[in-house]
């Protein structure tokens, strides 16, 4: 029997279809378009009781831009769809801040920092929604700041108000505009040599034009405990991450877990130092030299890399842990007396140059300003 004609493509027509009805949003429709049912993906805003877009309208919607969206590509069962906000929103800004900057304002930027006019104006939509205040007079509090800092924010940090203060603010009560570019652009952009500069003037926030070993043996120590906190972020993360993921069966002992040697005791630096040897004049960057610049292991941002999942690299984070607390004060100490020993004219202040010729030799100096990231 001879079977019918197939229309070319057809059959692809048939699966697109069937896909497309598969993704059917039932009792949902877009608030942009009013589309009724949504088919395909849909976009659910997450501080609003009842909001949601198609993916077409997804890219040219209107909504507050200050607002989490989720993406549900396979449909709820319609009495599990929530019937209330399910985030409340974080970001502060005005809705009332004008959506595009002067072009005046760009040029001069431009000629201020090293970022281009596309960078500005993405910039520029990140701070409105963290801004407040009426249009013209934008800006970001230290509360605000102090917020996206997430648990740290919370502990009144030397280094984070330092940030705010140098970094950002410059010397004004709040961050506005100009000083947030400027900020990221030596953060992100910036030579040595300027962030040279800005490090010190947290070490000097009197402007007196010299420091004194009382004010940086205070920075390095804020400095460390902040590196610190990043450390006990990745144990704990370890140490959930090892829980939910080994288990030790009845007949086999809890060592069996361990896949490689544990290392050596004196690959850790402090035992050396009680046996007499010299301790290494960078011994903070030797401790944290295991972790990258956010906490994480080194070649996993995120902390959950291959290598963060063994038992051995927990053991091993654990007993760096605890040997940087032993011997931060030391170590703290050592790099002080060094630098005024060495780069000091009178025993108990460090001139402005004297630091910046400092800092060339010993980079821990300036590295409060990037301890904590861009923030942004």
């Amino acid at each position: 029997m001879k079977q019918p004609a197939v229309r070319a493509g057809s059959e692809r027509s048939t699966v697109v279809f069937l896909c497309t009805e598969g993704n059917l949003h039932r009792g949902i429709s877009c608030n942009n378009c009013n589309a009724a049912p949504i088919v395909g993906k849909r976009f659910k805003c997450l501080n609003c009781i009842d909001y949601d877009v198609c993916e077409d309208c997804e890219p040219v919607d209107r909504h507050n831009p200050r607002h989490v969206f989720v993406k549900i590509n396979v449909p709820l069962p319609p009495m599990l769809n929530p019937r209330k906000a399910l985030l409340d929103p974080f970001y502060p800004g005005s809705a009332m801040a004008p959506a595009v900057l002067a072009w005046t304002t760009i040029k001069q930027l431009k000629r201020m920092t090293l970022f281009s006019r596309i960078e500005i104006e993405m910039l520029y939509q990140q701070f409105v929604a963290l801004s407040e205040g009426e249009p013209g007079h934008l800006h970001i509090s230290r509360a605000t700041f102090m917020q996206c800092l997430g648990p740290l924010g919370s502990k009144a940090s030397l280094v984070a108000n330092l940030v705010f203060d140098v970094v950002y603010a410059r010397g004004d009560e709040v961050i506005t505009f100009p000083s947030f570019v400027r900020g990221l652009s030596v953060l992100l952009k910036g030579s040595f040599d300027e962030k040279a500069e800005l490090a010190y003037q947290g070490y000097d926030m009197e402007d007196s034009g010299s420091i004194g070993r009382s004010r940086m043996r205070t920075l390095l120590t804020a400095q460390f405990e902040v590196n610190m906190h990043h450390v006990k972020e990745v144990v704990d993360n370890l140490d959930e991450d090892l829980l939910s993921k080994f288990a030790v069966e009845e007949d086999r002992p809890v060592s069996s877990l361990f896949t490689a040697a544990i290392p050596h005791q004196s690959h850790l630096g402090p035992e050396k130092a009680r046996e007499g040897d010299a301790m290494p004049a960078n011994l903070i960057d030797q401790a944290l030299s295991g972790f990258g610049e956010v906490g994480g292991p080194r070649g996993s941002a995120s902390g959950h890399g291959r290598g963060a999942q063994s038992p051995q690299t927990l053991w091993r984070a654990r007993r760096l842990s605890a040997s940087m607390q032993g011997v931060s004060s030391a170590a703290i100490e050592l790099v002080v007396t060094r630098v005024f020993d060495d780069f000091a004219a009178e025993p108990s202040r460090l001139r402005k140059e004297e630091f910046l010729a400092a800092a060339t030799v010993e980079p821990t100096l300036i590295a409060w300003i990037e301890v904590l990231g861009t923030i942004f």
